[in-house]
């Protein structure tokens, strides 16, 4: 499956895109800071499953920058990693939710149960 990593912290993104091509075989088809960098690379790679921050810089809330995902890639999963308590239930738009701060493998976990999820057409 294809993964789109957005997150403004670029020691974070590397070590993501590393553990979810190599633990997970996933293929991380961009890595970007920005919220605009995002949303241009979702609509131009098409990817299976986008992981973000919901923060950013603060630029637009949430919601906003879930619907611009979602328009720029309908068919993607969105998964919010967020160092914002996201909560039991995702943020409207997004599909699952996972803290920062805590084992990455439970983002790991998200991102293939989602995947699943997805070829079982669930």
């Amino acid at each position: 499956m294809k993964v789109l990593l957005i997150d403004d912290e670029p020691d974070l993104r590397e070590l993501l895109a590393i553990s979810l091509e190599l633990d997970a075989g996933h293929e991380v088809v961009g890595r970007v800071g920005t919220l605009a960098e995002g949303v241009e690379l979702a609509g131009i790679t098409q990817p299976d499953v986008i992981v973000t921050d919901l923060v950013l810089g603060r630029t637009v809330p949430p919601e906003d920058l879930l619907a611009e995902l979602r328009e720029a890639a309908p068919d993607a999963a969105v998964i919010v990693f967020s160092g914002r308590d996201v909560g039991v239930t995702p943020p409207r738009g997004a599909d699952a939710a996972v803290m920062k701060g805590g084992d990455l493998e439970e983002l790991l976990a998200k991102v293939n149960e989602v995947v699943r999820d997805r070829q079982s057409g669930t």
